[in-house]
């Protein structure tokens, strides 16, 4: 199993951190079951009414629909939020590789450091977005191996942190001395990070409409409160017991719906930002081997091919769509290399390549029916 799948394995220690939320709630709703109880056993036989011994069910179920077609509204807008945030974040890891392999692999020689510093800051506009979407998060501890200590002290002064992060990545990849489309197409890249900083934002600071939740949750109070006088009848002195499954898994729902709304409170994402940053510096590492390997192969006299050869049909196909442009051998001459023995495809002229054998079938065909309707 996946280690960020163990998470989701229910432990003792986590089913009594989830269960202590409800507890409130569920003790309320017991109370009043018991006070119901009570009622029926102690005040009804000395002349009190006895209007716990109706029948209530049918208000229920008129109203349990009503009350589930909320409940599922609720938690699906507030899944829908959570999964756009999550669809977000895991967008910048692409787009952070990008980011950094473009700038590493375009940029002039003479411009190492400013690699490494489209390298460096490019770790930072994760951990900025994050600051900006936690306020209590400590964006100093994080960045101190990072950033040097003016930058650092620079950034943490920015009221608008993504933004100043976005802004200097532009400026060290605009003196860079790479041709301008190539200076566009990484730009392209910083766009699309700004375009998840606006999209977290609007995330961040529309929430569903309070009118809908605070409706919701009223609706739900007020049903599971009045439940017991429903169930005494049929349940009788396990009333207390029933109201407690039954707030438990309803209250568990509504609950669902209040901790996703907010996504950015429940995503790991200090988790994604270490995720980045290890990426980024492997790529660092990595620059000055893949240099090594691309040099050393250009170097190299000898001709790499498929060992899989091509039949001659294959190679028709790829001289009448101007795809044999490699070379002017079959496949096997080109293994054989600069043998004597070795012959030449034919030459053509434009417009006198050879048909493919389906097509040689099918005139050949046309042929003989024609010759018999002679």
């Amino acid at each position: 199993m996946h280690t960020s799948w163990l998470r989701h394995v229910p432990t003792t220690t986590l089913c009594l951190q989830v269960m202590a939320w409800y507890w409130p709630p569920i003790l309320t709703v017991a109370l009043l079951s018991t006070l119901v109880c009570l009622y029926h056993a102690y005040l009804v036989p000395r002349g009190a009414p006895s209007a716990v011994l109706g029948d209530y069910t049918s208000a229920f179920t008129l109203t349990s629909f009503a009350l589930a077609l909320l409940m599922v509204f609720r938690t699906n807008s507030s899944y829908d939020r959570w999964w756009e945030a999550r669809r977000l974040w895991g967008g910048l890891l692409g787009t952070t590789t990008d980011i950094v392999r473009q700038g590493l692999t375009w940029g002039a020689e003479k411009d190492e450091r400013l690699k490494l510093v489209v390298a460096r800051w490019t770790i930072a506009m994760v951990f900025a977005l994050q600051a900006h979407l936690r306020s209590e998060y400590d964006l100093q501890a994080a960045l101190q191996d990072t950033l040097e200590p003016d930058e650092l002290a620079w950034l943490s002064q920015r009221q608008h942190k993504p933004q100043a992060v976005s802004q200097v990545l532009t400026e060290a990849l605009w003196r860079m001395g790479m041709p301008d489309y190539q200076k566009a197409t990484v730009d392209l890249q910083v766009t699309a990070y700004n375009a998840v900083v606006a999209s977290c934002e609007r995330l961040l600071k529309q929430p569903i409409p309070i009118a809908y939740t605070r409706h919701t949750s009223r609706f739900l109070v007020v049903w599971i409160c009045t439940l017991p006088i429903a169930l005494f009848r049929p349940f009788q002195y396990a009333t207390p017991l029933v109201c407690a499954v039954i707030a438990f898994l309803l209250i568990g729902v509504e609950n669902i719906g209040v901790q996703i709304e907010q996504p950015f409170c429940v995503l790991p994402l200090e988790a994604f930002c270490q995720a980045i940053k290890a990426n980024v510096q492997t790529q660092v590492r990595e620059m000055t081997a893949a240099n090594l390997v691309v040099g050393r192969a250009a170097r190299s006299e000898r001709l790499t091919i498929f060992k899989a050869a091509l039949d001659e049909r294959d190679w028709e196909v790829g001289a009448r769509f101007g795809l044999n442009g490699v070379a002017s051998k079959l496949p096997g001459e080109l293994e054989a290399g600069k043998g004597a023995g070795s012959h030449s495809m034919p030459s053509r002229q434009p417009g006198e390549l050879k048909t493919l054998p389906s097509q040689q079938d099918s005139e050949k065909s046309g042929e003989d029916s024609e010759k018999s309707g002679v």
